[in-house]
């Protein structure tokens, strides 16, 4: 991972691996990572300095892919004892994903989308051995109709349900046929009977 500093100030940043899980219904649960090796664990960066962390595991032989966040902290510089001043500090804090698949990586992801109380969901199951990440909903012109997902991420052996904002402009009761991108090459034909009007 390079992380650059393009600030003008001196950067600190901490490190923290966490392991990265999901429930059966798709919730995020992470955990201190004791098996991803990280170095540095921390570092300073100058303006315009840029620097690498490295990972590693421990055992890297899986047969089932194992998700980790890597979390970039911004620490706080000391406070100066003689400034009586009120200063507000917006601190960086960034999760990057990091994912080890099995050789034979595939991920199967089946959708059926439901209206409900004027709204779009689309029921998700990833019944793969990888996980699969949401990219945009789109049109058959290839317009995008929406890239807002309350899960966007579903691991292998989940079974969730994500929530869809639609724009105003499309609920007219029509039905469509639009296409859902993930980071798979082939999109998932999606057909949809669309609500009158829209609840967001």
């Amino acid at each position: 991972i390079t992380v650059s500093n393009e600030d003008k100030k001196d950067l600190d940043i901490r490190v923290r691996p966490t392991s990265w899980s999901q429930s059966a219904d798709g919730q995020d649960n992470y955990q201190d990572a004791n098996d991803l090796v990280v170095f540095p664990r921390r570092l300073s960066l100058k303006p315009g300095e840029k620097k690498i962390i490295r990972l590693g595991l421990n055992n890297a032989q899986t047969t089932t892919e194992k998700a980790y966040r890597v979390y970039l902290e911004e620490v706080a510089p000391p406070e100066d004892p003689n400034d009586a001043s009120v200063k507000l500090s917006v601190l960086i804090n960034v999760g990057v994903p990091v994912f080890v698949t099995p050789a034979q990586a595939t991920p199967q992801l089946t959708v059926n989308p439901v209206i409900s109380n004027n709204k779009l969901k689309l029921e998700l199951n990833n019944q793969g051995n990888a996980h699969i990440r949401l990219s945009r909903i789109a049109d058959d012109k290839g317009n995008t109709i929406t890239s807002n997902f309350t899960n966007r991420y579903v691991f292998s052996g989940v079974r969730t349900v994500s929530d869809i904002a639609l724009p105003a402009s499309v609920c007219n009761g029509t039905g469509v046929k639009w296409l859902l991108e993930t980071s798979e090459s082939k999109p998932i034909p999606l057909n949809v009977t669309l609500p009158t009007r829209c609840n967001s």
